[in-house]
Formats: C-alpha cells, sequence, structure tokens
C-alpha cells in the first residue's frame, strides 16, 4: 500500500510538472509534500530493515548498513521535513 502511495505521489507530481503554465506555485507545494512523505517512508521502512537484520544491519558487511545511513541522511539533502511541512501549509493558506 505504501509503494502505491509512493508511486501515484510521483505520477501526480510529474503532471502537475507538465501543466507548470497554469499555477506554478502549486508545483512548489506538491514537490515539498511528495519530498516530505518519500523521505519519511524511506526512513521508516529501513530502520525496519536494520530491525529485520538485527546485528548484521548495523555490519558494514551487508547493504542494509549502507542503505540505512542514506535513508537517515536523506530529509537533509532535500531539505529539512520540517521546512518541506511550512512550504505545503503555505500552499494551503493561500
Amino acid at each position: 500500500a505504501i509503494y502505491n502511495a509512493c508511486s501515484l505521489l510521483c505520477y501526480r507530481l510529474g503532471a502537475t510538472a507538465n501543466n507548470i503554465a497554469k499555477n506554478p506555485f502549486q508545483l512548489i507545494s506538491e514537490a515539498a509534500m511528495v519530498k516530505f512523505f518519500l523521505s519519511d517512508k524511506v526512513c521508516e521502512a529501513a530502520r525496519l530493515s536494520v530491525d529485520i537484520h538485527a546485528s548484521y544491519g548495523v555490519m558494514r558487511d551487508y547493504p542494509v548498513e549502507r542503505i540505512y545511513r542514506d535513508a537517515i541522511i536523506a530529509p537533509q539533502i532535500e531539505g529539512i521535513n520540517d521546512v518541506q511541512k511550512v512550504i505545503y501549509a503555505n500552499s494551503l493558506l493561500r
């Protein structure tokens, strides 16, 4: 269900990008919503995979450790999730 939600949000963002001439502010708010939702779900999935692998999940011999490190840094690279929330909330208040 989460995979389908993420896919649909990405497709919706692509459709909004195609129609950017109609409302450019909608693209900014949609992108903020998608980045927040996806980064949150990626972190949740990575934490779950580390939990499943137990102590092997934090060993450098397994790819789960690298995936977890990449997942927890993604919200900082894409913009802090709180900022994404503010951008999306600002578009709702217009």
